[in-house]
This record gives C-alpha cells, structure tokens and sequence, in this order.
C-alpha cells in the first residue's frame, strides 16, 4: 500500500558551515577530534579525513595546518595532487591522551544550539494532516470518519496518544498505521551533538531510516535526512486483564533525536 500523502512541506538542508567558529564554540575540540580520527584510522588522504569528520575541504586544510604546525601529524606521500597524512609519535601520544578524555571519533557533531533551531523548525506540531491522508493510511482498515477524526486531531497536536481497550480490539495495528499518515514527511537528524565538550551520539542507522536523495556541496554533510521517528510501547493491565498502546508522538522522540 502506497502511503499516505500529507501536505508538502520541504525543509532545506542545513548548510556547510565555512568557518571553525560555525562548527564548534572551540578549535581545539576539532583539532583533538581530527587528531583521534587519525590515530584510530591510520594514514588518511585529506579527502578520506574530510569525509570521515565530515567537514569541508577549507576547514579540513586550515586544521591540518596547525596541526603540523604542533608537529603532530605529517605529509607522507600524495595520491594524485591530494597529500596523505599520517599521526606523527608526537601526536599519537597526544592523540592516546585525549581518547581517555572522550572516545568520540566520528563525524563533527552540530552545535546544541544548532540542534534545537533545527527541531523546533521541523515539529509535527505545525504540520497539517488532512482527512484524505487519515483515509488512505487507515484503507485497510474498517473506520469509521469519527475515530479517524479523533485520531487525526490526536496525530496533528503533536502530544502522545494514549489508544486502550480490551485485547484484539485492533490497538497494535492502529498503532502501527499511524506512522503511515507521516511516511513521506522527512527531518534532519546530526550525526551528533556537542555541548560544553560533550558530544551525544544521535544518528543510528539501526533506529533512523535515512531516505536517499540527490545531495549538494552547499549541503552539510553533518545532517542526515531520515524518515520522521517515530516509537510505540505496548503495555498489559494485570488487574484489568487488558491491553494498552502507547505511541509517542513524532515530535516528543524527535526532541531525544530518536
């Protein structure tokens, strides 16, 4: 079954930052993380520690400069016209220093900051469900227009949705539809998220379904654009001997980045 279509809404993609400043609040965060990306992979094209930290072609060269500038990394050969790098002693030593610090090694994360303007821009709160949509993700099912009333207006005020009764009376599968109604509504999700030198893995391929789409250099590569997330908990009433669904709403999960 095809899913069903709410209004079209088109987030644009977070742009590349051009500076340091607009990645993190401070440089030497980056230069710690390029430098245990480096220890942890070997020798590294400057291409391959651009794609792997995910940022861009300046901000990588203007890092690596200081960073050889401190001797902690050195040119060992080139690959085509693209130098290769590799962790000098001085610098794996360093490198092994900051890992008992924090073990991160992935792409850059996004700014808190960042992260909050971006979901607050991206809440279901403000998107419109229609009818139609309701009808054509509950098709197979038998509804009447007056529960698919009440669980579009439930779905369109963002909160949870509490769905109970007794067992078999089809909480599991309206549970499962629902997500339906917001299949083709896509967010951003970071790869991570920094604060205070902390950084908080978001993006997990096993729970984000990333949707594949024809991608920009003005793009930031940071950002990964998912299917909207979604979550649902199943829970069973001893003393009442029945069964009830609770679904968190795509907005409560997206605040956690789930």
């Amino acid at each position: 079954m095809e899913p069903a279509i709410v209004e079209s809404r088109v987030l644009p993609a977070p742009v590349a930052p051009e500076t340091i400043d607009q990645v993190a609040s401070r440089r030497t965060f980056l230069e710690h993380l390029l430098l245990k990306i480096l220890y942890l992979s070997g020798p590294l094209t400057m291409t391959d520690w651009g794609n792997i930290s995910c940022l861009g072609p300046l901000i990588i060269d203007e890092l690596f400069r200081r960073l050889r500038s401190e001797q902690l990394c050195e040119v060992i050969g080139m690959v085509g016209d693209i130098r290769r790098v590799a962790i000098t002693s001085q610098g794996r030593a360093r490198a092994a220093e900051f890992m008992t610090l924090n073990q991160y090694a992935g792409p850059a994360p996004v700014l808190l900051e960042d992260y909050v303007r971006q979901v607050r821009i991206q809440t279901v709160r403000n998107l419109p469900i229609h009818p139609a949509a309701m009808k054509r993700a509950f098709e197979h099912l038998v509804l009447d227009d007056l529960t698919l009333t009440r669980l579009g207006t439930a779905l369109a005020s963002g909160g949870s949705i509490f769905l109970y009764g007794p067992t078999g009376a089809g909480k599991t599968t309206i549970a499962e539809a629902l997500p339906r109604v917001l299949a083709d509504d896509g967010v951003w999700i970071p790869h991570a998220v920094e604060s205070d030198g902390h950084v908080i893995a978001v993006f997990d391929p096993i729970v984000h379904r990333r949707i594949e789409r024809a991608t920009s250099s003005k793009e930031d590569p940071r950002w990964v654009f998912c299917e909207r997330p979604k979550s649902w908990l199943a829970a069973n009433s001893p003393s009442r001997c029945s069964t009830c669904n609770s679904i968190r709403s795509p907005s409560s999960t997206q605040l956690l980045g789930r």
